[in-house]
């Protein structure tokens, strides 16, 4: 059974669930890709506001196909999320309450209720003075950080869960009170949930590549590096680079391709060495053996269509990227 299987069943022993249908992750506007599982579900706050289901989405996203932060273990370009929604109106504050302890309890049962901690902005100081919690809160300052911008009137602000990981913590899930009305305490909800994280505390690893679905990459890129945050990038970059490809992106000198087209480089040029291509060229091969998907060469793409030449291609390999130095 899958993650989001369970998570689902999880879920369903409790409320009256109903499933949306996923979003393409390849947008047909000029948004490019769908970055968050939110999107195209902003009209079911109208339509659906009189339904008392609790409404879950499972959505592939890519926010930022180049951009990586290596100080964050836990960032990836391409990773699962799920939404879970509430589209009528009410007090939500025990809803909010039972889906962390349902999570906690059937999901992270190693975590105490004192090891999780809900953090949200003063400005509901007075929402979270209404019931007795075993978890700790946190409030602080309400700044733009706690100010969720949406195409839906009203104000509306984010609630963030962390639970214990290893020596520090990490953020589970963030609620957003949508549309919060401050005189009775009603709004509408939404959350997020990150499919990685939730197998990182149910699996309890070390590292996102370290859970068990990753293991076929993990044994192909520990031949050749066994350094955490190397195998994270590599794993991140192909991973990426091969869901792209699948979309039929491929690299090009404008739009959408020609971020492929930097991505696709950035899994040869990870090494930054002639002995390095050559191990990431073996590399590429047993992982398209694995996956049986073709990755080929960024750069014989690049040939082909007269966008690189030779002597570019030489000096790209002999260069070291600064982004992962």
């Amino acid at each position: 059974m899958s993650t989001y299987e369970k998570f689902v069943r999880m879920l369903q022993e409790k409320w009256q669930i109903e499933e949306l249908p996923e979003s393409p992750l390849l947008r047909p506007d000029d948004g490019y890709f769908t970055f968050s599982p939110f999107q195209d579900t902003e009209e079911n706050f109208d339509s659906l506001k009189s339904t008392s289901s609790i409404f879950v989405k499972y959505q592939p996203t890519i926010r930022k196909l180049n951009a990586l932060d290596l100080t964050n273990p836990l960032n990836l370009n391409y990773q699962t999320t799920y939404a879970v929604q509430k589209y009528q109106r009410s007090n939500q504050i025990d809803l909010i309450k039972q889906l962390i302890e349902v999570t906690r309890e059937e999901l992270f049962p190693q975590i105490a209720a004192t090891e999780v901690e809900i953090t949200y902005p003063d400005i509901l100081h007075a929402y979270f003075a209404q019931r007795k919690f075993d978890f700790k809160l946190n409030e602080v300052e309400t700044t733009d950080r706690y100010l969720c911008k949406l195409d839906i009137l009203g104000k509306h602000y984010y609630i963030k869960v962390r639970m214990k990981f290893k020596t520090g913590s990490i953020n589970v899930v963030d609620f957003v009170l949508v549309d919060y009305d401050s005189s009775d305490f009603s709004s509408q909800l939404d959350s997020i949930w990150v499919e990685n994280l939730i197998d990182l505390l149910t699996e309890n690893k070390r590292f996102i590549f370290d859970e068990a679905k990753y293991q076929s990459e993990k044994a192909i890129v520990s031949k050749y590096t066994d350094r955490p945050r190397d195998q994270h990038v590599i794993i991140n970059d192909v991973r990426t680079v091969l869901k792209v490809m699948s979309l039929g992106i491929y690299p090009a000198a404008k739009g959408i391709n020609s971020n492929a087209g930097h991505k696709h480089s950035l899994v040869w040029m990870d090494t930054g060495s002639m002995e390095g291509l050559k191990n990431a060229s073996t590399l590429i091969a047993l992982l398209e053996n694995i996956t049986g998907r073709i990755i080929g060469s960024p750069y014989l793409e690049l040939l082909k269509r007269g966008i690189l030449f030779k002597e570019e291609i030489l000096d790209n390999i002999e260069y070291r990227s600064g982004q992962y130095a």
